[in-house]
């Protein structure tokens, strides 16, 4: 098993219901379509701390992002002290593969992602 960590390099979300890019294969990698499978991608793996609620809403294109077909969305309320929130997805079969936090309308005070893409596949979604 081979795992690479993502780095999210957005800010965390304002007091909107706006949508907040999280990763975005045609951002990382704009001139290479699938991008999972060329390096050989199975997982890809969300955690967070977030103070207020939202949720996260995976989506997959088979134009280059013109097109984003969601298949997936996690209402996902805040973490507390000592727990993240985390989801697992299985993304090799993808194109191009996005995932979006969509807030809640507050500020988000505690904001932090860590993403990951391994290998091996994931348990769920």
């Amino acid at each position: 098993m081979s795992t690479t960590h993502v780095t999210y390099t957005g800010t965390a979300p304002a007091a909107d219901a706006a949508s907040y890019v999280l990763f975005d294969t045609t951002v990382a990698s704009p001139n290479a379509r699938n991008f999972f499978a060329l390096a050989g991608i199975q997982r890809f793996r969300l955690e967070m701390k977030n103070s207020e609620a939202g949720t996260t809403v995976a989506s997959w294109s088979e134009n280059g992002g013109t097109t984003w077909n969601v298949y997936d969305s996690v209402a996902t309320v805040a973490a507390t002290a000592t727990v993240t929130n985390g989801v697992d997805y299985n993304v090799g079969n993808y194109r191009d593969w996005k995932l979006t936090w969509t807030n809640g309308g507050v500020a988000q005070a505690t904001w932090i992602i860590a993403m990951s893409m391994s290998t091996d596949q994931a348990s769920v979604v």
